[in-house]
């Protein structure tokens, strides 16, 4: 049997605990950028098309793209696949060795840091780090 007074203290601690640990939900939600992985400058960024037209000559290149998030892998997040106008690529997360992205982050805004790489003879980026916004 546990002693009452053990008991007693560990419920006087986890009562303060419930407002920060609200707090810190509200405080996520009101906040409409998460940022994944290594940072990402937004104004770094060039247009999705410019990368793709010069595929298959800048393999290699770590680039930073912006564009639409159109489909998030449903498993893990482990990929996704960013688009701007009809153009788009698919950003791989090498299985979440190093972050995922949320499965709810389809139609967001999103900057990605990536390497340039080919597969299958099709152009993808080796995602580094993500920042997505809430939709506009």
């Amino acid at each position: 049997m546990i002693p009452a007074h053990v008991g007693a203290g560990r419920f006087r601690l986890a009562i303060p605990a419930i407002p920060l640990a609200a707090a810190l939900v509200a405080a996520c939600a009101s906040n409409p950028e998460i940022v994944l992985g290594e940072a990402v400058d937004p104004g770094s960024a060039v247009p999705l098309a410019e990368v793709l037209d010069r595929f298959p000559a800048n393999v290699g290149e770590q680039v930073t793209v912006t564009g639409r998030v159109r489909t998030v892998c449903r498993q893990m997040g482990c990929w996704f696949v960013i688009g701007q106008e009809d153009r788009e690529v698919l950003v791989d997360l090498q299985q979440g060795r190093h972050f995922t992205v949320p499965g709810d982050a389809a139609g967001r805004l999103a900057w990605v840091k990536g390497l340039v790489q080919e597969e299958a003879g099709l152009p993808r980026l080796v995602g580094r780090g993500v920042r997505l916004r809430a939709e506009d």
